[in-house]
């Protein structure tokens, strides 16, 4: 069995300490770890690639606010297996608007302050 890691560092010094607590979990356990090193730079367009591609790890690091769009990307992906398996583009496309709802509650509740943010900004007192 082999169990895939993406980690976020910028630097692979700092890899290190993990890397031999990994050695030791491999050799206690006969599970064949692999470890993907990935710079805060090129982290987010990582994961959405290996989301969209169902070429995911089994376990990555991701920051505290990429967790709810990483869920919808999941979410959508699974939707469009069942695309692929034949079903309704409709039931997609209601997955779809169904994961952008809470945004555009927020959009629409809000409007007012973003309104008055964009004219407050323009003029001149």
């Amino acid at each position: 069995m082999e169990l895939s890691f993406l980690i976020i560092a910028d630097a692979p010094e700092d890899l290190q300490p993990l890397r031999g607590w990994l050695a030791a979990f491999e050799r206690e356990k006969k599970i064949q770890l692999s470890l993907r090193r990935v710079g805060w730079d090129r982290a987010w367009q990582a994961l959405l690639m290996a989301a969209v591609e169902r070429k995911r790890p089994h376990v990555s690091e991701i920051g505290s606010t990429w967790v709810a769009t990483m869920t919808m990307t999941v979410g959508l992906a699974f939707f469009q297996q069942q695309l692929q398996a034949g079903a309704k583009f409709t039931i997609l496309m209601a997955g779809a608007f169904l994961s952008i709802m809470p945004l555009l509650m927020i959009c629409f509740i809000a409007q007012k302050q973003f309104i008055e943010g964009i004219a407050l900004s323009g003029v001149k007192r």
